[in-house]
């Protein structure tokens, strides 16, 4: 008979130590694992091309909530094509990270980015941004009307000014609209109009105003749209300008922005900030001013919680600013021309230059002051004011602008006024079956 194989003892004990050792490791505590959630930029949409309005950026928090900060993150564009900047970041004490910038890819779609976070003591987490980019469809139609033919270089400043502001404002603001109204409805020498605008037609002359040197061009909406998504918004709008100035703007290279300023008119900045019934209400127009008499702090915030203007304000150095005597705390308010400061008195600060404007004093050389500039900038804040009245906008093309904000300011040479350039036609509200009603008569 076989005898039986003795195995020494420590080798009879290895299988079992080993697996108690194994038993041992597998009850280790695991780490616990971080939480990340969006903080800011999901579910935006954006401009093909162009870099999103808000940039991602995430919030780290343990499973009690409380903010891990010092961990660090990894942006990564992981859908649609596009590129990003400043991808790698720490989080703050409140345990916010954000990107650089985001650009979204070059074909409309969905886009994604995703944010990759790993800190000491924590299991990795992460979360991904889902965001959609779209073509640009937002769709100016031009028409010039009158006796006087624009020249090659009057017809590409309005040219010019078309496809800029198809960039900041670039998606369609409802379904086409059916227009149908008899010649001289908007004012005198005026075409009559049948046809369906797909978002906004321009009536553009070039006519008698008051003479050189007073009134460079005027400009505002005649018909307003009063249901859909587009409500509150311009369909159709009035642009004049002065053939006794024109010569002198083009050779002083001051054309196309003047036509730029003048187009802003129409969608509506200073000219749509204060509606009522018909249309939705629109309140964002705070303390108008009534030169030469009463002068107030005059501002731009929105009532019922748009406040987009306000945080593009604060992005280029509003947070700086004091407030013209009113006890606004800085940052609360983007100041609207008053007439209040020497050299912008009335009258060459006058009823088409107060409430419908940024104050020249304060914004210096942005382009939607009364007051032309030398090298006027269309800032974000322009573009979210707009958006504020209900456009889809681009902020990304917008020219680069940061203003040491202060009040009193400093004083400088007077810029060309232009005059009283807010047209005071009427408005018409259109609904979406394409009927009529007088809103305002010629003011």
């Amino acid at each position: 008979m076989a005898k039986p194989i003795r195995r020494p003892f420590a080798a009879a004990l290895a299988i079992p130590i080993l697996l108690a050792a194994c038993s041992k490791n597998s009850d280790a505590p695991k780490a616990p694992a971080v939480l990340v959630r969006a903080f800011t930029g999901d579910g935006q949409s954006g401009l093909v091309g162009y870099a999103v309005n808000v940039r991602p950026a995430i919030k780290v928090t343990d499973p009690t909530g409380s903010a891990v900060a010092g961990a660090s993150v990894t942006f990564a564009v992981t859908g649609g094509g596009g590129s990003g900047t400043g991808l790698t970041a720490t989080t703050d004490p409140n345990g916010v990270a954000q990107v650089g910038s985001w650009v979204l890819g070059a074909s409309a779609g969905v886009n994604k980015m995703t944010a990759s976070v790993t800190a000491s003591g924590f299991a990795a987490g992460q979360y991904v941004f889902t965001d959609s980019g779209f073509a640009a469809e937002y769709t100016i139609q031009l028409q010039y009307y009158g006796n006087y033919k624009p020249t090659a270089a009057e017809s590409a400043a309005f040219n010019n000014a078309v496809s800029r502001w198809q960039q900041l404002v670039y998606r369609h603001i409802g379904t086409p609209q059916l227009l149908q109204d008899t010649a001289g409805t908007c004012g005198a020498g005026e075409p009559a109009v049948n046809q369906t605008i797909t978002d906004l037609l321009i009536l553009a002359s070039f006519d008698s105003i008051d003479g050189a040197g007073k009134t460079l061009a005027e400009a505002s909406p005649c018909f307003v749209r009063t249901g859909g998504q587009g409500a509150g918004l311009t369909v159709m709008g009035i642009m004049k300008f002065d053939t006794s100035d024109v010569g002198a703007l083009v050779s002083g290279g001051k054309l196309n922005a003047v036509v730029l300023h003048e187009m802003g008119h129409v969608l509506g900045f200073g000219t749509l900030w204060s509606l009522g019934a018909p249309f939705p209400v629109v309140s964002c127009l705070q303390l108008p001013s009534s030169p030469p008499g009463t002068l107030l702090d005059t501002h731009f915030a929105c009532t019922g919680g748009s406040a987009n203007a306000m945080a593009q304000f604060d992005s280029v150095g509003g947070t700086r600013y004091t407030g013209a005597g009113q006890g606004v705390p800085g940052g609360q308010l983007v100041p609207v021309e008053n007439c209040a400061n020497s050299p912008y008195t009335y009258p060459s600060c006058g009823a088409g230059t107060v409430n419908g404007h940024w104050r020249t004093t304060v914004f210096g050389n942005e382009l939607m002051v009364g007051f032309l500039p030398s090298s006027p900038a269309l800032s974000r804040v322009t573009v979210a004011s707009l958006q504020d009245l209900g456009y889809r906008v681009n902020y990304a093309a917008a020219d680069a602008y940061t203003h040491a904000f202060a009040a009193p300011p400093a004083a400088g040479a007077a810029p060309l006024p232009l005059g009283d350039d807010i047209r005071h036609g009427p408005l018409y509200a259109v609904d979406p079956a394409g009927r009529i009603a007088l809103v305002r008569k010629r003011q």
